[in-house]
Order: C-alpha cells, then sequence, then structure tokens
C-alpha cells in the first residue's frame, strides 16, 4: 500500500535534467535499475507533479511502499544515525555496482537521480531507505526551476558519503598502525661497512648476535691485487737471475769449445787477460 511521504514545494527546488527531461519524470527507468540488485534495502520514492498553474507554485506528492512508517534520518540520534548512514552507503553500492556489471548507459541517470538536496531527504524505517525528493538540488527562487548543466556526483551529499565508507580503513582509524611490509624482502647491508650485522633471538629468549663476516676483496681471476714498490722489485730480482744464467751458460759453452771445464773462482783471469785461442 502506498502512502504519502513527504509534499515538496517547486519554489524548494533545483529539479535536475536528463537528456533534455527532468530526472523525476524517468521514476519506472530507475525502479527498473533498483531491481537489478537483489534484496536492495534501497529505493526511490514515486514522485507525483502537479506543475505551477497561475497562482499555484507546484509541487511534487512523493509516495512509498509498504506498511513501514519512515522517518527522516535526522530525527535518529547521532549514533544511530551514523551507522544508518553506513548502512545507506553500502546499499547504493551495490546497486551502482549492478548497474556497471549489466552494461549500460544507465549508471549516470543513475548518478542524476542520486543528487538530494541534504540528508533531509533520506528516510528509513531502521531498516529500509527511500530517498525523498531525488534528482533535485535544494533552490530559493519562486517558480520552476530546472537545471540542465552537468553535475558532479562526487561532490554531491551521497557521493561524499560513498567516498568516506570507500576510502581506506586507516583514514577513519589513524590510531592503528598496520606493518605492510613484505616479510620475505631482503635488507642489503651498507657498502660502506663491508660487514653484515643481525641480531637474532634464542628460542630460550636471550639475545645472540649472529657472527660478524668481513667480506675480503676478491679478484675473478684468484689472484691477489700487488703494489707498485713491489712489482718492481719482483721485475729486478727476475732480469738478475735471467742475466747470470745467461752469462753462466755463455762461460760453459766457451769453456767446453776450449776444451776445459767452467772454474768459477778463475773466471776473472779470463777476462783480465783474455780467452786462449
Amino acid at each position: 500500500m502506498a502512502y504519502i511521504l513527504l509534499r515538496s514545494n517547486l519554489d524548494e527546488l533545483v529539479l535536475l535534467e536528463f537528456r533534455d527531461r527532468p530526472v523525476i519524470l524517468n521514476y519506472e527507468t530507475i525502479a527498473g535499475i533498483t531491481g537489478l540488485s537483489e534484496r536492495l534495502r534501497f529505493g526511490f520514492a514515486e514522485p507525483l507533479v502537479c506543475w505551477p498553474r497561475e497562482n499555484n507554485p507546484g509541487e511534487i506528492s512523493w509516495y512509498a511502499e509498504g506498511e513501514s512508517q519512515f522517518r527522516q534520518i535526522t530525527l535518529f540520534p547521532a549514533e544511530e544515525r551514523e551507522t544508518l548512514l553506513r548502512d545507506l552507503a553500502t546499499e547504493i553500492i551495490r546497486l551502482r555496482q549492478s548497474v556497471l556489471m549489466a552494461g549500460t548507459s544507465d549508471i549516470h541517470l543513475l548518478d542524476f537521480a542520486l543528487i538530494i538536496p541534504g540528508a533531509e531527504a533520506i528516510f528509513t524505517d531502521g531498516d529500509r531507505f527511500v530517498l525523498a525528493p531525488w534528482g533535485a538540488m535544494a533552490g530559493r527562487e519562486k517558480g520552476l526551476k530546472l537545471s540542465d548543466r552537468a553535475v558532479d556526483f562526487g561532490k554531491s551529499f551521497l557521493g561524499q558519503l560513498l567516498e568516506q565508507e570507500t576510502s581506506p580503513v586507516m583514514d577513519r582509524h589513524e590510531s592503528v598502525k598496520i606493518d605492510k611490509s613484505d616479510p620475505f624482502e631482503v635488507t642489503e647491508p651498507p657498502a660502506s661497512r663491508g660487514v653484515f650485522k643481525q641480531d637474532i633471538s634464542s628460542v630460550a629468549g636471550q639475545e645472540m648476535p649472529f657472527p660478524e663476516v668481513s667480506v675480503a676483496a676478491v679478484s675473478y681471476d684468484g689472484q691477489l691485487p700487488m703494489s707498485g714498490a713491489s712489482s718492481v722489485v719482483l721485475h729486478i730480482l727476475a732480469f738478475i737471475s735471467f742475466f747470470l744464467l745467461t752469462l753462466w751458460a755463455a762461460l760453459t759453452v766457451i769453456g767446453r769449445s776450449h776444451g776445459f771445464g767452467v772454474d768459477f773462482p778463475v773466471i776473472g783471469r779470463y777476462f783480465g787477460a783474455g780467452l786462449p785461442s
């Protein structure tokens, strides 16, 4: 059974237009949209418009279905009102998701319909929700007022309510700190230290420092680097050894060719007197 939920004076509203037609005249389409979501506890009051005539400013009668007596959500206590608003946001999110999954363009019409003057346009019986008026903004000037300008749903009353409910939990509970670091992430030690340090706890609860391991410089060819001075000394010693071995071999060959062996104590004699012919 339908009953009048609210009467709105047209002087108090600015009716939004969708495709050159007041949004409220698309009630049947919008009612079909709400049917896309099963067990939805949210709906739009059916409007019956009395257009302005001469001295009559015109009004809209909003009808609700059912036997429940809806009340404006602003009449509920603050804590209960906050809970009800969260429930309403959940229902609207479900409805919008159903429309998006249907793949139709009705989401634009729905967003226009969800524009309301304020919280006083939300009615509830504590379980279900009905909007009246909807598809309209608050107006002050007399007479019928229509608006075909684009309206940002995200900045509307219900749009901001949905944004609050879909924001991260940390935004509403800043005192709760959640560590989201990767437990498998490996942290490299500072390169300037060359030492890896880590503290671990034993099963008994005692602190056991991890042994320090020095990182030595290792070249890819397996040889340790050599200083410049040491390299020069080794080259000189190698040259002297090579020279002495060459001299010894030459004297040995000369001595054998003349029929005598090489006697190092008397080598100086040959250098002084010359070699025998």
